[in-house]
């Protein structure tokens, strides 16, 4: 979870301090510095931060889910 909390830090930096450049330099930075809604949308390389936290964190749940149905696997007793 220690890359969903750095994720979740950069977009927290780029809420206060907003970056204003040149629109084609943006899929350099790993956090989007452009405007994310009307034409902006069209030129975005990645997902949007919160997008990739999402994902991260439901990749996580079914990473867990799994470990756990395959411990209790292992160690329930056999019939």
């Amino acid at each position: 979870m220690a890359l969903v909390r750095a994720l979740e830090t950069l977009e927290e930096m780029r809420q206060k301090v907003p970056i204003h450049g040149n629109p084609a330099f943006a899929p350099l930075f790993i956090v989007n510095p452009l405007s994310k809604v009307g034409l902006m949308t069209l030129f975005m390389t990645h997902p949007s931060t919160e997008d990739r936290i999402q994902r991260l964190k439901a990749i996580a749940e079914q990473a867990e889910a799994k470990a756990t149905s395959t411990s209790s696997q292992v160690f329930s007793p056999s019939t």
